[in-house]
């Protein structure tokens, strides 16, 4: 490392960039706490106001008059659960205890702010891990530009989740690992043990990552120095933490892994279809939110080449930072930032990313420099978008038209993979192109030889995705609406459909919603359905309902079918200055004659 080197540069852009979104962002209102992020704040402040790990006072607190916005915590939610002890948090404490202090001082503002911290800490370590691969300051400052002060950190950086922090507890192992031969004091390595064995309390799911840290890191150890007693230390604090931990778990929820249920995990075509999603979905995808990690792909070779244990090591952790999160039935992480079961991953895949980036510096410094600056201009654009326009950074819900879905690539997208609806991913042909251009790089980081390989390889892969997405066929699919998945005023659901019987059930919405932010263009939307009234006689009006404009964009009414199930297809189109805004497909019921709903297809075209 060259003397006068110092990560200063890079974490004040870095910080600039997250404080002015989250800045923005609080101007206008926008991705305020939501989803499970009140109730970590809400942990915390029980910790710190209470001394209370029970969560019923905490709760309680919280729902004072003027104290749900404190949090952001809707009046009525309550993530706590009955344990043999009284309710408990479903969360991990491993976050609320970090919070404590900086919730209290400052709120959730406060909270932010520690988080964003955290994400400096990210930029910090993965400043540290480039300087064991190149001793260039200047190529080092623009790698860890390109990799790190980007998506999804920045945009993530305020989000009060335990993923980021997560990811950074496992760099820094990954750092340890690389550098057990540098002298340090005991209470340095004590401070690097805490911050491994701290995974597991952030979430249970990072156990597995942290099991194989501190094994790595204590086999190294003792390969290259034989030192029985640092590794019976750092061996005391994993089994001290793990104790404590089952301890806590015990007492809470009566088991020692937690307040997990047998369907915390599904192995099923959807969990494959998010795993790849997770890798390279054009808004989940860590390789997409910022592509500069397509060039990771070939590092990942090429540091296996020059550091073998290492990178076996390296990889065991990813694999258990991102499988899991695939096989959570919360699919890409429910109602919270889109990609956020990936940041974990996201954060460790920063070390093959950082090593390509410094090799082709030092194999082709000016390809190094047109990747990384064009990437960096990316990032800025990205930015724009997240932080200025104020992008919806929220998971997409699967009916989303694939024209609507992408955060940031717009009119690109047909050319991208999508992997969020799994009635049509796997029969998508982007998503297979993708698939052959991220294995093609990867093997081509192991292959010797020609050094053009990787090249052809990825030349290969862009062609593919240039047929795949100028297929017939591959840019637009039906919208497919089961009744029973709607809202409705009136009526009651019946298996899939909804169903409304006169005298029964009052007049009224028999079905409403999605509210779909479809494209401008033209479309039919074909609707399925059942009454015993004649042909001839009125039972439901339906229209299209534009809740942007307050006005129809289309009214039709639905006759009888004599009790048979028909189909009514029905033409609507969007103007360019109407496209994006959201769509209800509503059924005003009159009430007379018995009416079922089975579905409504939106087709575009």
């Amino acid at each position: 490392m060259q003397k006068h080197s110092s990560p200063w540069p890079v974490l004040l852009i870095y910080l600039v960039c997250a404080l002015a979104t989250l800045t923005l962002w609080r101007q206008a209102q926008v991705n305020i706490p939501t989803g499970d992020e009140p109730h970590y704040m809400v942990m915390a402040n029980g910790l710190a106001r209470h001394g209370a790990l029970e969560q019923t006072i905490p709760y309680q607190d919280a729902k004072q008059p003027g104290q749900p916005e404190r949090f952001g915590l809707p009046p009525t939610d309550d993530h706590s659960i009955a344990g043999p002890h009284g309710r408990f948090n479903l969360h991990n404490l491993g976050l609320p205890l970090l919070l404590a202090l900086p919730f209290t001082l400052g709120g959730i503002l406060g909270a932010k702010l520690f988080m964003i911290l955290c994400g400096a800490g990210v930029v910090l370590c993965a400043w540290k891990i480039s300087g064991l691969f190149s001793g260039e300051a200047g190529a080092r400052r623009l790698a860890v530009l390109a990799s790190c002060v980007a998506a999804p950190l920045v945009p993530a950086a305020s989000q009060v989740y335990p993923d980021i922090l997560g990811g950074l507890l496992a760099l820094t192992g990954l750092y340890w690992f690389l550098t057990t031969q540098q002298r340090r004091s005991a209470a340095a390595e004590l401070a690097l043990a805490v911050a491994v064995v701290y995974l597991p309390w952030l979430q249970i799911k990072f156990g597995p990552a942290c099991a194989l840290l501190v094994l790595g890191v204590a086999a190294k150890i003792h390969r290259e120095s034989g030192d029985r007693r640092r590794v019976a230390r750092l061996l005391a604090v994993a089994a001290a933490s793990c104790v404590a931990l089952a301890a806590y778990n015990l007492y809470a929820f009566g088991k020692m892994s937690g307040p997990y249920q047998d369907n915390a995990v599904e192995v099923s075509r959807t969990s494959l279809m998010v795993l790849m999603g997770l890798h390279f979905d054009q808004n989940q995808g860590f390789l997409l939110q910022n592509p500069i990690n397509l060039l990771g792909l070939l590092g990942v070779g090429w540091l296996y080449r020059a550091n073998r244990p290492f990178l076996l090591l390296w990889a065991a952790v990813f694999a258990t930072l991102i499988g899991p999160n695939s096989l959570h039935p919360a699919w890409y992480g429910g109602w919270s930032f889109t990609g956020r079961f990936g940041w974990p991953a996201a954060v460790v895949f920063t070390v093959p990313t950082l090593y390509a980036l410094l090799e082709l510096s030092r194999r082709r410094h000016a390809l190094f420099l047109a990747l990384a600056w064009l990437s960096v201009a990316l990032q800025a654009y990205f930015f724009f978008c997240y932080a200025v326009d104020k992008v919806d950074m929220f998971n997409h819900a699967w009916e989303t038209p694939l024209a609507s879905y992408s955060m940031y690539y717009g009119r690109l997208h047909a050319w991208l993979p999508a992997l969020y609806n799994g009635d049509w991913a796997f029969g998508y042909r982007p998503n297979y192109a993708w698939l052959a251009m991220v294995l093609l790089l990867l093997a081509a980081g192991f292959a010797r030889g020609a050094r053009w390989r990787w090249i052809g390889a990825a030349a290969l892969g862009a062609g593919v995705i240039v047929a795949a997405g100028m297929a017939p066929g591959q840019r637009a699919s039906a919208i497919v609406l089961t009744a029973a998945s709607l809202p409705g005023q009136t009526g009651h659901v019946d298996g899939a459909a909804r169903t409304a019987q006169p005298g029964a059930e009052l007049p009224g919405m028999l079905n409403f919603g999605p509210y779909l932010p479809l494209p401008s263009g033209t479309y039919r939307v074909t609707l399925r359905y059942r009454s015993a009234a004649p042909a001839n006689e009125l039972v439901s009006l339906f229209d299209v309902y534009d809740t942007a404009a307050g006005r129809s964009l289309l009214v039709r009414g639905l006759n009888g079918t004599e009790d048979a199930v028909q189909e009514v297809t029905l033409p609507f189109a969007l103007a360019p200055w109407q496209g994006g805004e959201r769509l209800e497909f509503r059924n005003n019921w009159a009430g007379k004659r018995p009416f079922t709903l089975y579905e409504i297809r939106i087709t575009p075209g």
